[in-house]
């Protein structure tokens, strides 16, 4: 079971709690949840970037609503992970209701399997 160890946000578990039930549903397995590099603000921008092995990346960011704070976490997958898994799980997580965002994605291919290695899933949540 994956739980959250710090006390330093109310919303941490279900946060984590979300993460788990989302990977469940999408067929995919998360080692760890790693949330030791958080930078909490009351409001501000977050940036939201994406990038593959073949080095294409993009960049933008979104202002935080007034009144609220980010949690990032960096997920760590079981990899490799098919490729429609990966997908499902990153949709559920942008469709959350406490309006996440994956702010860093580090991809690259596994021709042997023919899944998907995910280097880096960095998310940030905002909560009031």
């Amino acid at each position: 079971k994956i739980v959250s160890i710090t006390k330093n946000y109310s919303y941490q578990d279900q946060v984590v709690q979300d993460f788990v039930n989302y990977a469940n549903a999408s067929g995919v397995v998360i080692k760890s949840i790693d949330f030791s590099a958080n930078n909490a603000s009351t409001s501000g921008t977050a940036s939201s970037s994406s990038s593959s092995s073949s080095s294409t990346s993009a960049t933008a960011a979104a202002k935080a609503p007034n009144g609220t704070k980010s949690i990032s976490a960096t997920i760590t997958l079981n990899t490799p992970v098919a490729y429609d898994n990966l997908r499902d799980f990153i949709y559920r997580i942008e469709k959350n209701l406490f309006q996440m965002q994956i702010s860093n994605l580090t991809l690259s291919s596994n021709k042997g399997t023919g899944g998907v290695v995910v280097d880096a899933l960095t998310v940030t949540a905002y909560v009031r």
